[in-house]
């Protein structure tokens, strides 16, 4: 009996034994193991020696920590449709900086699961993510590696699942083609100093240059960050439901000025950007789009976002270049967008567009936010608060949408001008700034000069609280009509101009071009006081006289308003007849009226006697 007590004890502690020895292979702070599907007992000295005695599609489990004098994944391969997944936290070192780490063929995948993080340190490239391989949900980290390539597909479960960190001197070998994220969080941030301690600033992204691949961005609901680093050149973008926020800041800055360029040597063609809130932080240039019109067609769409570009600028008037978003011969298209532009230093452009072939299009409920101060604009061409269209067509500057805080320029260089028109289908009308009255109007009706009305959409404010609009106006001219002595509330007689918006009443806005919008339509004064003020009037297109009114009386063309007078009633007077006194008359005993009187009385009282007497008689008998 106690023999089998004994026995029983023995295999229980060796199976707590077998249990507590899985434990310790998931722990990080253990040595690091490497095994095969689910049999933990028989571990493999390097990755490639697993990938060796696996089959396709077998899940390589690694968990601990691999020291710089281990050699596991020293150019390690894994293939054959494999899957590498590190089921407890795992570190990763090399002390040679030449050393080649991790590669992930195309078919296979890599993966943390439990919570767990991977952490590669001090390799050349750290982790090869080849085309056609997969990086799944997980949490990964790579720091003071020369370089971490990433041109397989990133693709998460959701943002919070797949989380990449990247610390690196450069990254400019992150992905060759295509940086294709779907559902993940990637950040980078460049530091100075290199694994070999040497302080070199670069900070460096993919740049194509001339007869480069694509270098596109294919994000669908990506957070992706990147501080410190330079300004680089892509080839298309096609973002959709992110947040990218990059800063050019820091001490990488000395690597290159800040920007993110568009360019046709990379790749041409549409790039877009869409439910997206995209945050450049101190750039020079901010978003630029390049294109050689004889060759190639750039274009960028920017769709229901939000863009915050904020600027560096310029210490120097003379300076050129320094913007928001820059259009070279290439076309962008603003639509239900809110752009917000600032800058830290005097001297800046929100938007600079130049050379035939270029245009900036604004649609939609598109809100533009500026400081809205800067008003100098010369031959150095940045030194305004708006859109500045230097050497460029007639319509390189379109706005049939929005709100638009900016500061209103009047076009006094023929080779520069910062007045959009409606574009082509609307006629190319030279437009004009408005503030609205009433900052709860959600749309506007304006008329083109095609006599056509089209939809202006003004949904949303812009940063202050108002709303200010480009459209097409009218002069309305208010005069004195017919009454020489008459006065407006001024004291003055000379006519009066103001300016509407086309298809909408005088009230509908309170400034026009910057300058508050008069009010003459107030009651004039007549120093004639036989005439009186019967109201403002205006003829139709027919000549019919009808009454206007500033509040609900909508301006269709140019307008002439006249005061109308009416003479000043005079009152009715009644005459009045003498008044004559009242008398009383005594009749006289001589009058033949009184006599006749009498005698009637004495008929009348002899009639009764007689009656009397008869009836006296009648009652004797």
């Amino acid at each position: 009996m106690v023999r089998k007590i004994v026995g029983f004890i023995l295999s229980l502690v060796l199976g707590l034994g077998n249990l507590l020895s899985f434990t310790s292979a998931v722990n990080a702070e253990e040595a690091g193991k490497i095994w095969l599907n689910d049999d933990n007992t028989v571990t493999y000295t390097t990755i490639n020696d697993a990938v060796a005695a696996g089959h396709t599609g077998d899940i390589i489990r690694v968990s601990g920590t691999f020291d710089t004098t281990n050699t596991a994944f020293r150019d390690a391969v894994v293939n054959n449709d494999m899957t590498l997944e590190f089921v407890g936290n795992t570190v990763i070192l090399s002390d040679n900086s030449m050393q080649h780490g991790l590669t992930i063929a195309s078919g296979s995948h890599i993966k943390t699961v439990n919570g767990s993080t991977l952490t590669m340190k001090g390799f050349n490239t750290a982790l090869n993510l080849q085309v056609g391989s997969e990086m799944n949900d997980g949490l990964y980290t790579f720091e003071n590696n020369e370089q971490v390539s990433l041109n397989g597909f990133i693709n998460g479960s959701a943002r919070e699942n797949l989380v990449v960190n990247v610390t690196s001197n450069s990254f400019s070998r992150l992905y060759n083609d295509n940086f294709h994220v779907e559902n993940a969080t990637v950040k980078l941030n460049a530091t100075p100093i290199r694994t070999d301690g040497v302080y070199y600033p670069l900070g460096i992204m993919p740049d194509g240059g001339i007869g480069a691949l694509q270098m596109a961005y294919n994000f669908k609901n990506v957070h992706f960050e990147a501080r410190g680093i330079a300004g680089y050149e892509v080839g298309k973008w096609n973002i959709e439901d992110s947040l990218i926020d990059i800063d050019f800041g820091g001490d990488n800055s000395s690597g290159g000025v800040g920007y993110i360029q568009f360019n046709y040597h990379v790749a041409p063609g549409v790039s877009i950007i869409k439910n997206t809130n995209l945050h450049l932080k101190n750039v020079a240039m901010g978003l630029s789009v390049l294109n050689d019109p004889d060759t190639s067609t750039m274009e960028l769409d920017i769709d229901n976002s939000i863009v915050t570009l904020d600027t560096l600028g310029s210490d120097m008037d003379s300076s050129v270049g320094n913007s928001g978003i820059q259009v070279s011969g290439a076309k962008v298209k603003i639509n239900d967008s809110v752009i917000n532009y600032t800058r830290s230093t005097p001297y800046g452009t929100a938007f600079y567009i130049i050379g035939d072939s270029s245009q900036l299009e604004m649609t939609g409920d598109t809100v533009i936010n500026t400081p809205a101060s800067l008003d100098a604009v010369d031959i150095t061409e940045d030194k305004i608060d708006n859109a500045a269209a230097v050497l460029a067509p007639n319509d390189a500057y379109v706005v049939t949408g929005g709100s638009h805080l900016v500061k209103y320029h009047k076009d006094t260089i023929a080779e520069i001008s910062t007045t959009p028109t409606n574009g082509a289908a609307n006629g190319d009308e030279k437009l004009t700034y408005f503030q609205l009255a009433d900052p709860s109007v959600t749309a506007l009706s304006p008329v083109n000069s095609n006599g056509q009305r089209y939809t202006y959409g003004v949904a949303n404010a812009s940063s202050d609280g108002n709303k200010y609009v480009w459209v097409p106006s009218e002069k309305v001219t208010f005069s004195l009509g017919d009454n020489p002595s008459a006065t407006f509330a001024d004291g003055t007689n000379a006519n009066k101009e103001t300016l509407a918006m086309r298809g909408h009443t005088i009230g509908m806005a309170v400034r026009a071009n910057d300058e508050a919008i008069p009010t003459f339509n107030t009651t004039p004064i007549s120093n004639d006081a036989s005439k009186q003020f019967k109201g403002w009037f205006y003829r139709d297109a027919s000549g019919n006289v009808l009454p206007f009114d500033a509040n609900t009386t909508d301006v269709l063309e140019t307008m002439n308003v006249f005061a109308m007078w009416e003479e000043v009633p005079q009152p009715i007077v009644t005459p009045t007849q003498p008044s004559q006194p009242a008398t009383s008359v005594t009749p006289k005993t001589s009058d033949n009226t009184n006599i006749g009187y009498q005698i009637g009385v004495l008929l009348v009282s002899l009639s009764a006697v007689v009656i009397l007497l008869k009836t006296r008689n009648l009652v004797t008998k």
